[in-house]
């Protein structure tokens, strides 16, 4: 474990988690993907850019899915693959506990305070991770 100011790092389940500092329960996960992927809920900004044409989300044709998230990715294939029905269940799943986002191959999660157990959450997350991370490989 490293800590820097009152962020501490630790590696878990061999992926690199950094919990945030202070009151918010916070933490971020480098995947190791490498397919510059984003996973972000909808919001309004995005689809005016959507709308506009200056963004363009991948559709996955998973109704549910698609209606909350946008996905971006420099390789679509890929992301597809990646985004096998059982990730995009939990990531569905996640979106009703946390605020949560993929940026860039990097998962941040925050979670309201006291209503979700955050070591069940960290290890939701983790195992949506390593779920990709097989289906890239496979």
């Amino acid at each position: 474990m490293t800590e820097r100011g009152r962020a501490r790092t630790e590696t878990v389940q061999g992926l690199e988690v950094r919990f945030a500092s202070g009151p918010t329960r916070s933490a971020s996960i480098q995947s190791g993907l490498n397919l510059h992927l984003t996973v972000v809920p909808k919001s309004l900004a995005q689809t005016v850019l959507a709308a506009v044409g200056l963004f363009t989300p991948l559709e996955l044709g998973d109704a549910e899915f698609d209606a909350l998230f946008y996905v971006r990715a420099r390789d679509p294939g890929a992301a597809r693959r990646a985004l096998t029905p059982e990730v995009r269940a939990s990531l569905l799943t996640m979106a009703g506990l946390m605020d949560l986002q993929c940026v860039e191959d990097e998962f941040r999660f925050t979670l309201p305070d006291g209503e979700v157990d955050a070591g069940a959450a960290l290890q939701l997350v983790l195992r949506t991770v390593h779920l990709m991370r097989d289906a890239i490989v496979e």
